[in-house]
């Protein structure tokens, strides 16, 4: 019997929902299963490497700008939280000024009345650093973020390496299925069965399926074991090895008698045969020959 599937999310029915799943579940087992592992270790090198990344940049942002810039957005968010009457008080100064001051002290030369030259010492306003400070403060957000979210995603990769998490995990995203007890304890034991490689494949495969559809196939992956296509093999073995025995069972149990009308009907039909065999030779040949004569003719 065809099921018929609503796709909640998408608004669209999935038809024959049971054969698109047993051929899910035979592409799974002859191209994907257990053939992933080093796809999740490079992905996890990955995130290592993302990580990092940032961490340098972060650092190598601090050493340009003389050592003050690892406490930046803090410094800034606590010199911005106290009342602006009191921010000149106790020696509080302005974190973004002094990372990118605006008005600096700058001397230079010129030339004087008499040819010769001489330094002049003045005040300099850099106004650009009025926009640059702004623009440094948006990357420390930034590089903050970036470690945070790669730090929980790294401590999470080395969490996955026990399988009662992913199982969790993926109940957590199909909690609204994992009901039957039955069912959970076949999907938990398969889960805790499976390689990390193999359990990363099922958990991108639920963020991209119809989740009822995927629960389907997850359950009777659960159920299978073993590859389809391997137990077909198996099955077919086994029959072929009863059946001989069946036969040199019954052999044996026949009497001499018996045994030799079974040679005298082998010899008989193989000599049968043979006369066809050599007729049909003999009636190609002829033909060959019909076929010269009339292109001679």
């Amino acid at each position: 019997m065809n099921l018929e599937l609503f796709c909640a999310r998408t608004g669209r029915i999935i038809e024959c929902a049971e054969e698109k799943c047993d051929s899910l579940l035979i592409n799974y087992k002859e191209h994907l299963y257990n053939k992933y592992n080093r796809y999740f270790l490079a992905f996890f090198l990955c995130e290592i490497f993302n990580l990092a990344i940032a961490a340098g940049q972060f650092y190598i942002t601090d050493k340009f700008l003389g050592r003050s810039y690892l406490s930046y957005g803090s410094d800034v968010y606590r010199y911005y939280s106290i009342p602006e009457e009191e921010r000149g008080l106790y020696g509080n100064h302005n974190p973004m000024c002094q990372t990118f001051p605006r008005v600096v002290s700058c001397t230079y030369f010129r030339y004087g009345g008499g040819g010769r030259q001489e330094a002049l010492q003045a005040l300099c306003i850099i106004a650009l650093n009025i926009i640059i400070d702004k623009v440094y403060l948006v990357l420390w957000i930034w590089f903050v973020i970036l470690l945070i979210f790669g730090s929980f995603r790294i401590i999470q990769r080395c969490l996955q390496t026990l399988s009662i998490f992913r199982y969790h995990l993926l109940r957590l995203r199909m909690h609204r299925y994992f009901k039957d007890s039955e069912q959970c304890a076949n999907i938990q034991a398969y889960v805790a069965n499976c390689s990390i490689g193999d359990w990363f494949v099922l958990y991108q495969m639920s963020k991209n399926m119809n989740r009822r559809l995927f629960y389907m196939f997850l359950n009777k992956l659960a159920k299978s074991g073993r590859s389809p296509v391997k137990n077909k093999k198996d099955n077919n073995l086994a029959e072929s090895l009863i059946t001989v025995q069946k036969e040199e069972k019954s052999d044996a149990e026949k009497t001499p008698q018996e045994n030799e009308e079974k040679d005298k009907k082998e010899e008989k039909e193989e000599k049968k045969a043979d006369t066809v065999e050599e007729t049909d030779e003999r009636r190609r040949k002829k033909e060959s020959l019909d076929r010269e004569g009339r292109c001679i003719y």
